[in-house]
């Protein structure tokens, strides 16, 4: 695997270093990169593209339907998101 030429930097007390870097480790599996000009993935559908992206970032899913009514698209939830407005 190519190094790449990037680097993350987080200020913080040796104390809450050592914690945060406790936690990257133990949730290495779940720790997900994001390009800005990511893309849709289209054959999902509303609901299945929130869950997704809950899980990815370690928030609960069963908050879903708030989130739904939050951003109006409970009433497309079940739709792709190919074919949603």
């Amino acid at each position: 695997m190519e190094k790449l030429d990037t680097s993350l930097a987080i200020n913080a007390s040796m104390e809450d270093g050592k914690k945060i870097m406790d936690a990257v480790q133990a949730e290495m599996d779940a720790v997900a990169c994001f390009q800005i000009d990511d893309g849709l993935y289209e054959q999902l559908t509303v609901n299945t593209y929130l869950k997704m992206f809950a899980k990815l970032s370690a928030t609960s899913t069963k908050n879903l339907g708030e989130i739904e009514k939050k951003y109006s698209v409970s009433e497309i939830r079940k739709k792709k998101i190919k074919s949603s407005p």
